[in-house]
């Protein structure tokens, strides 16, 4: 990946930014990347060169690096009715 353009503000967070144009010719990325310690994505935007206008999507991201669950949080509850099916194995 090249060398990120100059520190920008990404939500607050100082980040840097690489622009692409491995999508073909149809579609740029840009990406921001927290600069520092915490290397995580902080933007995307994908831009369509074939539409007229040039629309956008942008995805703003914002992370929990360090969250907390219940004890039973990712434990399975069947839903009121739901029965159980038999599973095969190919042989």
């Amino acid at each position: 990946m090249p060398d990120p353009r100059p520190s920008v503000n990404a939500q607050g967070t100082p980040s840097g930014s690489w622009e692409t144009k491995k999508c073909g010719p149809e579609v740029d990325i840009q990406l921001w990347i927290e600069e520092g310690d915490r290397p995580l994505p902080r933007k995307f935007m994908f831009t369509s060169k074939w539409e007229g206008g040039s629309p956008r999507f942008v995805a703003n991201l914002s992370w929990d690096t360090k969250p907390t669950f219940e004890p039973d949080f990712f434990e399975f509850k069947a839903p009121e009715g739901a029965t159980k099916i038999r599973f095969t194995t190919q042989q």
